[in-house]
């Protein structure tokens, strides 16, 4: 067997609502229904492996199998982005515009870093690598 599931990863007593790629879109924490990313987290079933969630609710109304739904959430859907290919992708911009420039990914609400390339992490934080 070459491959698995995810319930097979990770057994019968996983919740996806804990997860945090989920949790911030439930109905009670996303009133507002907006789509969103969330920070990195590390992945439940690939150890090692940085996520980055872009996520969005999903609602219906009418008649499906004769169950009849008002506006009922239904689920969340989504598209998980490696933090290692959003840095990769900062790579290339390094150096581009000006000499020593870099880009990041930067949460626009609070303005927090999310994501630097590794040679910029280097090159920014001297100490903390080495």
């Amino acid at each position: 067997k070459n491959a698995s599931l995810f319930g097979d990863v990770l057994g019968p007593a996983y919740d996806s609502h804990e997860e945090a790629f989920v949790r911030p879109n439930l109905p009670q924490n996303n009133p507002t229904r907006e789509a969103f990313f969330t920070d990195p987290y590390p992945d439940t079933a690939v150890p090692g492996l940085s996520l980055i969630t872009a996520l969005a609710p999903i609602y219906f109304t009418g008649t499906f199998r004769d169950n009849v739904y008002d506006d009922t959430y239904l689920a969340s859907t989504g598209v998980d982005i490696a933090v290692s290919s959003v840095s990769s992708l900062l790579d290339v911009l390094e150096d581009r515009l000006t000499d020593h420039s870099f880009g990041m990914l930067v949460d626009v609400d609070a303005f927090n870093t999310i994501v630097l390339s590794q040679s910029v992490v280097e090159r920014v934080y001297p100490p903390r690598t080495g």
